[in-house]
């Protein structure tokens, strides 16, 4: 039985990209089965353009790093009427614990709190 390739990401940025000083942070450190329960909560708050397929794409991107790789994402979304860019960090220090960092618009990064 033939095997599909593996998907490139398509949101995934170098790590020399600089996130927007003017983008919200927040950040926790969590076990690998909370990531995508995390992300599927983020996605519920986003308008469009950060659905299945991108905490699908994160999911796997994750799976396959090595203790401390870090590896971003940019995914340009619509989060009330108006359009804006979603940046999720990554970090694994720990590979059963990964730390996240999401950095988007204010007013989304409030209702994670």
């Amino acid at each position: 039985m033939a095997v599909d390739a593996p998907l490139t990401p398509k949101h995934l940025i170098k790590n020399s990209t600089r996130i927007p000083a003017e983008l919200e942070e927040w950040s926790t450190n969590l076990d690998m089965e909370e990531l995508e329960p995390a992300l599927r909560k983020l996605s519920s708050r986003v308008g469009a353009g950060f659905g299945r397929s991108e905490t699908s794409e994160i999911i796997a991107v994750v799976e396959d790093m090595k203790v401390e790789q870090t590896r971003a994402f940019r995914f340009p979304i619509k989060f009330e009427n108006k359009k804006a860019d979603l940046f999720v960090e990554i970090f694994t220090d720990d590979l059963n614990s990964p730390d996240v960092a999401i950095y988007s618009d204010p007013a989304l990064i409030k209702c994670l709190v």
